[in-house]
């Protein structure tokens, strides 16, 4: 097991105390994350790898300590306590967050989100394709990946929008879905920064309303309702107004990766794939195919 290879690295690096309790925390899809337990005190112990594999959530460790260490004493996210080279990656400890997964209050999601934004990304963050441009290219190079039938029937789906350019660069967390949310003592906190990025705070915005990510990591996906409370609450109705410009672009590019995951194996990503359909479809109809049956 990798926690008895990491567990000597840790101790000599004195980051937790070789006769510590642990315990598997479950929730994560990519790493693997501990609660460990020494005398009266919780930490979390993330072990992770450098995978770059994933087109739309890469796994870099070296930026979630980077993002850790940066914000320290923000309140935004757990507070870093130190990291150490292990048998194939890298184990990051932090202190751990007492509380609950995000279930509801959207526009509380929205403030917290326009918080972070505000802060300049730390160096050394991957820079993604931005506007509406990189939006559509990034969605064809994921749709590339794929081989199935369906993926030319999404292509042909292709929603078109106007021009969206030259957004200011700013941190985003890059995953920002209900299971990366933590509700503690009145505020919330995000968890797991394997994929931040100076990029696009509208692509954040993409990600927490996506019907994908609330079926996959909430309760399913938000009412109209809810969505116009984030966006009235995210506070900068220009970088609201930048996203409604390209929303039906971030339907079709989460639905070219949830059928990456499908075909990758992970086929929980099918109805979440529908989801993402039927949003682009309610905000721009689109004509019928019979690939639509090899969803």
């Amino acid at each position: 097991m990798i926690e008895r290879q990491i567990r000597p690295a840790l101790a000599e690096a004195g980051l937790i105390p070789a006769r510590a309790a642990w315990t598997p925390l479950s929730g994560g899809r990519t790493n693997k994350v501990w609660r460990v337990s020494a005398g009266g005190e919780d930490l979390v112990c993330k072990y992770s790898v450098k995978d770059s594999s994933n087109p739309l959530f890469p796994n870099f460790p070296e930026s979630e300590y980077r993002c850790l260490r940066d914000l320290s004493g923000s309140g935004l996210l757990p507070e870093l306590r130190g990291r150490a080279g292990v048998p194939g990656g890298v184990a990051l400890v932090y202190g751990f967050v007492p509380g609950d997964r995000w279930r509801a209050g959207a526009a509380d999601v929205a403030r917290l989100l326009s918080c972070l934004h505000q802060l300049p990304p730390p160096r050394g963050l991957r820079r993604p394709a931005t506007g509406s441009s990189g939006l559509r290219e990034h969605a064809l190079g994921i749709l590339g990946l794929c081989r199935s039938p369906c993926a030319a029937w999404l292509a042909s789906l292709e929603p078109r929008c106007g021009r969206f350019d030259g957004a200011r660069r700013c941190l985003v967390h890059g995953d920002p879905v209900p299971g990366n949310i933590l509700r503690t003592g009145g505020r919330l906190v995000l968890i797991d920064w394997q994929c931040p990025a100076a990029g696009d705070a509208a692509d954040d915005i993409a990600c927490f309303l996506s019907p994908a990510m609330q079926l996959l990591y909430g309760s399913g996906p938000l009412d109209a309702a809810e969505r116009a409370a984030f966006l009235a609450a995210y506070g900068d109705q220009r970088i609201a107004a930048r996203y409604l410009g390209m929303e039906t672009l971030f339907h079709w590019r989460m639905a070219a990766y949830c059928l990456w995951r499908v075909e990758t194996g992970s086929q929980e990503y099918r109805e979440a794939m529908k989801a993402e359909v039927s949003a682009l479809r309610a905000r721009r109809p689109a004509p019928d195919s019979p690939a639509r049956r090899r969803i």
